[in-house]
Protein backbone atom coordinates (compact mmCIF):
# COMPACT_ATOMS: atom_id res chain seq x y z
CA UNK A 1 0.00 0.00 0.00
CA UNK A 2 2.71 2.49 0.95
CA UNK A 3 4.60 1.65 -2.26
CA UNK A 4 1.52 2.41 -4.36
CA UNK A 5 1.05 5.67 -2.47
CA UNK A 6 4.67 6.66 -3.06
CA UNK A 7 4.34 5.83 -6.76
CA UNK A 8 1.20 7.96 -7.07
CA UNK A 9 2.92 10.80 -5.23
CA UNK A 10 5.97 10.75 -7.51
CA UNK A 11 3.72 10.58 -10.57
CA UNK A 12 1.72 13.58 -9.35
CA UNK A 13 4.88 15.61 -8.72
CA UNK A 14 6.21 14.62 -12.14
CA UNK A 15 2.97 15.79 -13.79
CA UNK A 16 3.22 19.01 -11.78
CA UNK A 17 6.73 19.62 -13.09
CA UNK A 18 5.59 18.95 -16.65
CA UNK A 19 2.73 21.46 -16.27
CA UNK A 20 5.12 24.04 -14.81
CA UNK A 21 7.60 23.59 -17.66
CA UNK A 22 4.81 23.88 -20.23
CA UNK A 23 3.53 27.07 -18.61
CA UNK A 24 7.02 28.57 -18.50
CA UNK A 25 7.59 27.69 -22.16
CA UNK A 26 4.28 29.32 -23.09
CA UNK A 27 5.14 32.52 -21.19
CA UNK A 28 8.61 32.56 -22.75
CA UNK A 29 7.15 32.26 -26.24
CA UNK A 30 4.65 35.05 -25.55
CA UNK A 31 7.43 37.32 -24.30
CA UNK A 32 9.61 36.56 -27.30
CA UNK A 33 6.79 37.27 -29.71
CA UNK A 34 6.18 40.66 -28.11
CA UNK A 35 9.78 41.86 -28.59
Amino acid sequence: MSREKAQAKSQASFLGEEAKNTAVKGLYRKGKRRE
